[in-house]
């Protein structure tokens, strides 16, 4: 079912003293559902619109009362095409409850609940504060806990929401009436010897966190190839000052801890929600668990130690080898910057790979190791930080194809095949080293455990060509009470080969890499037909190349770590994997519980 939410007791009272109003703006690319720039300009005195009129021969064609539109208004022609599309708009959908009224009505609520997912979003254990442009009306502030607000509106189904009269009401008075979402947040650090959290007070590194934030929130339009970089959530920002939000703009600042004597910009998150379906499938759990994950990796960014990182990659190195392989992070729970479950696809430049093979051949392991040769945050690896925007919008440097009509009909098969064919050629399974657009890295190559990598290890530069996982395990700690009910794993691939790291939770916890045999079936009981198979099976390759979170029930221990005996204060995790083939549960995307299931071998 689809909930719906009516206008607040405030607003409705706001928009019955528009009859007072000698002059209204109408935007429909909001409310409307249009495309820009369609928007008007209705005066209670027609009159009035002649002071604006800008006569040109080449728009004026009609007379008396059927003068052009493009005569009136500041900004001169103006394209009709905007015009058609709002009037057929309002023809299709209809002006009345049961068309834009009934849309209107479900994004309310939907804007409600994302309202209250902001709200409730923080804890107090986290190193943020979130702040809403529009404050939880007193009358609820006491009785409507961030607890109670998880609990009875993000976590409750659909109908048990629509029958709980109290949440309703909360959605329909607090949310905001206009589907849009304003907030700020700020980060704080923990002060160990007065015993408490202590904001920080710059407005200039209040801004440069939220621009962290939103690095892991947004997409720039890239060339030469787009790097996959693993943004789950796509959000807006701006910047408040007191010239234009006075009022509101001092309150944030008092709330987020912000010098008050400073007048500088105010960073804020918007967001628009303008779909009645958000509710689906946990929706909104889902986007909390993503945006606190990104607002810790944020955190991480402002607060951690530069250092030289550590990965280890699974993949072999056969002849062929392109240069391309998986690398995880070296995470450590008692080292704050080094606190992540990180993996990401690398391509090291073509110059360094035959001496790596050479490396490869000479050394008795195949355990592939890179160390960074200059001290970096996690945060710049994964995100290329701020050298990152020099290699946007930059030409390919391989050239494009043009593709040329096909004048032969083609049939359903061809169309699919060219399809794949066109997804993999602009995939990052066939992108040049020179067409990625993220800064080199200068790292050292060393296979096994030797402990002087710069004598042993061959210097080399390389790419992140994807983002494949990129968590905070803090985050983990603070919204998980205890370990994952079964053992947690990431798996991911390419088009050959499959890779299973577990994820850690919590100290003690261990780090694991394993190559599989083979790339997981989603199907292994045979239940589907052959078409079926085929277009699960393209689906599922996709979603594996992104990376899926795998759950391993058989395994008996469940999901906290069984220790080695005597090990003193140094923990030594078993290895949970004991068989050869184990059945699993996957999920669609890289959170669990959420998505679709999909049972796997």
């Amino acid at each position: 079912m689809f909930n719906e939410s009516q206008l607040s007791t405030h607003f409705e009272k706001q928009l019955r003293y528009l009859k007072n109003a000698n002059s209204i703006t109408l935007d429909p690319h909001k409310s409307g559902f249009c495309p820009y720039p369609a928007g008007g300009l209705l005066y209670r005195n027609g009159n009035i619109r002649k002071f604006l009129a800008q006569k040109a021969a080449y728009v004026n064609h009609g007379t008396q009362k059927n003068e052009e539109i493009n005569l009136f208004g500041i900004d001169g022609s103006k394209p009709g095409a905007a015009s058609a599309g709002v009037w057929l708009s309002h023809k299709v959908t209809g002006l009345h409850c049961d068309g834009y009224g009934l849309l209107l009505r479900q994004s309310s609520f939907s804007a409600g609940v994302m309202y209250a997912m902001w709200v409730s979003m923080s804890r107090s254990k986290d190193p943020f504060v979130i702040v809403p442009g529009i404050p939880i009306k007193e009358e609820f502030t006491e009785s409507w806990t961030k607890l109670k607000i998880r609990k009875d509106i993000l976590k409750a189904e659909n109908y048990a929401l629509n029958q709980n009269k109290e949440a309703m009401e909360f959605i329909r008075e607090n949310g905001p009436d206009t589907l849009i979402n304003c907030l700020s947040i700020n980060f704080r650090e923990w002060d160990s010897s007065e015993g408490k959290w202590i904001n920080n007070t710059s407005m200039e590194k209040q801004r440069e966190f939220l621009n962290k934030f939103y690095k892991r929130c947004s997409h720039s339009y890239e060339r030469p190839s787009m790097v996959d970089r693993g943004i789950q959530i796509i959000l807006n920002s701006t910047t408040w000052e007191e010239e234009s939000h006075t009022e509101v703009y001092k309150a944030m600042k008092e709330s987020l801890g912000l010098d008050p004597d400073e007048n500088g910009k105010l960073g804020v998150v918007i967001n628009t929600c303008m779909t009645p379906w958000l509710r689906a499938q946990k929706t909104f759990q889902r986007m909390s668990v993503i945006i606190r994950n990104e607002l810790y990796n944020a955190y991480g960014a402002m607060t951690d130690r530069p250092e030289r990182l550590n990965l280890v990659s699974p993949c072999s190195i056969g002849p062929d080898w392109d240069g391309s392989f998986f690398a995880e992070l070296e995470a450590s729970f008692s080292n704050p910057s080094l606190r992540y479950h990180a993996i990401g696809k690398y391509m090291f430049n073509r110059t360094f790979c035959e001496q790596i093979k050479k490396a490869a051949k000479q050394s008795n392991s195949n355990v592939i190791r890179i160390q960074t040769v200059k001290e970096m945050k996690v945060f710049d690896l994964m995100t290329g930080g701020d050298d990152s925007g020099k290699y946007i919008n930059q030409m390919n440097c391989s050239g494009d194809q043009v593709d040329y009509p096909m004048n032969n009909k083609q049939r359903k098969q061809e169309k699919i095949d060219a399809v794949k064919a066109k997804l993999e050629e602009y995939g990052d399974s066939n992108i040049q080293y020179e067409d990625i657009a993220m800064p080199e890295i200068e790292v050292l190559v060393y296979f096994g455990d030797k402990e002087n990598p710069e004598e042993n290890g061959v210097a080399a530069k390389m790419k992140m060509k994807r983002v494949i996982r990129y968590q905070h395990l803090t985050r983990d700690f603070v919204d998980e009470k205890g370990y994952p009910p079964t053992q947690e794993y990431f798996l991911y691939s390419d088009q050959q080969n499959a890779y299973l790291s577990h994820c850690p939770n919590r100290y003690p916890d261990f780090q694991q890499l394993i190559h599989l045999d083979e790339i997981p079936s989603p199907f292994p009981n045979g239940n589907l037909n052959t078409s079926e198979k085929d277009e699960k099976a393209v689906l599922y390759q996709e979603a594996l190349e992104r990376g899926v979170v795998v759950y391993l029930p058989e395994i008996s221990s469940g999901g906290k770590p069984t220790l080695k005996n005597n090990c003193g204060d140094d923990p030594v995790c078993r290895d949970p994997i004991k068989r050869h083939k184990y059945n699993a549960i996957s999920w669609s995307d890289q959170g669990a519980f959420t998505g679709e299931m999909t049972s796997i071998s």
